[in-house]
């Protein structure tokens, strides 16, 4: 159901709503992720680190490096979101999730 929806697409009852505020919980994976996440950008600064004492900044493999190391982060940023998305919805019975 859409949030401002008045009555139930399937049923035609009228929705009724709880106003109450809802406490939203922490996750037990929001650490691991947050571990995994420093981890991961450790080592990609000490790559770009490393690119910047092998290469020449002008040298073209330079600039091949360094994209595919943007391209990398890019990627894993994208499945880190996806996970703790899936985490905040998790009601402990995801296996996606427990692996």
């Amino acid at each position: 159901m859409d949030f401002n929806q008045k009555f139930c697409t399937q049923c035609g009852k009228k929705v009724q709503r709880n106003n109450r505020n809802v406490e939203k919980i922490q996750s037990r994976y929001n650490d691991a992720l947050d571990a995994i996440d420093e981890e991961y950008e450790f080592r990609q600064q000490n790559a770009k680190e490393l690119l910047n004492k092998l290469f020449d900044s002008n040298h073209f493999s330079y600039n091949k490096f360094l994209s595919s190391i943007n391209e990398s982060n890019k990627l894993f940023n994208m499945q880190l979101d996806v996970t703790r998305k899936m985490v905040d919805v998790c009601d402990g019975k995801n296996h996606f999730v427990e692996k």
